[in-house]
């Protein structure tokens, strides 16, 4: 795959439409990131919007249709073209919505009632939910834990980000992430194709350009990162 040296966010963008999904960060887990490509300009935590790779998760999500970011893989943060996570959604759901995943055992109830209040809420921050559900230090590391279960289940993805409104009406404090069910991301069209695709063939192609993108990736690795 003829991927070309990343020196700005544009770049990035061109690469990632052509890979299908990277992990964010630098490491590969043995599967594949674009980091490989980041030329010297790039640099983390500069506040630098075009050679700063921390900004990118929002901008991608906040002026792009095509691309989505999350905790998607070894629940890290990764990027994947919307093209591509309909492929994954239909290997790591099979088909089923969230309750009838939760039917069969396979989430929890404090899983389901984060995933019903996001449901209700399209685009509510991690803050607010957090608030509906009193999530206090006891309980936060459940809570996140839970979050990062329900993006790799393919159920939620990140929106965006909002700030906290005083009663004043003025933004204030660090911007919190806000999240939507990946139905609503992916709009009623490719949603409904991701529910009917067969997912050994859209696990096969998938694997397939993971080899493509890296040759010498190893069949365990392979696995977890398809199936989570």
């Amino acid at each position: 795959m003829n991927l070309s040296t990343i020196n700005c966010y544009d770049d990035f963008v061109e690469n990632i439409l052509m890979a299908g999904f990277t992990l964010a960060g630098d490491n590969s887990e043995g599967i594949f990131t674009l980091a490989e490509y980041f030329s010297p300009e790039i640099r983390w935590h500069t506040g630098l919007t075009e050679t700063d790779p921390w900004a990118w998760c929002m901008l991608s999500v906040n002026q792009r249709d095509d691309i989505m970011y999350g905790k998607f893989f070894f629940n890290k943060g990764g990027y994947i073209t919307k093209e591509w996570y309909t492929l994954f959604y239909s290997v790591r759901r099979h088909g089923r919505t969230f309750d009838e995943k939760y039917a069969e055992g396979k989430m929890t109830r404090f899983e389901k009632d984060i995933y019903n209040i996001i449901c209700g809420n399209p685009s509510i921050s991690l803050d607010k939910v957090k608030e509906m559900l009193g999530i206090d230090k006891q309980n936060k590391s459940r809570f996140n834990s839970a979050v990062t279960r329900l993006q790799m289940g393919m159920f939620i993805t990140v929106s965006g980000e909002t700030l906290k409104i005083s009663n004043d009406g003025m933004p204030y404090g660090w911007p919190a992430t806000t999240f939507e069910t990946s139905e609503y991301a992916l709009g009623e069209k490719q949603a409904k194709e991701a529910k009917s695709n067969d997912p050994s063939e859209c696990a096969k192609k998938i694997e397939d350009q993971i080899l493509r993108l890296n040759p010498n990736a190893e069949a365990k690795k392979i696995q977890k990162f398809i199936y989570g």
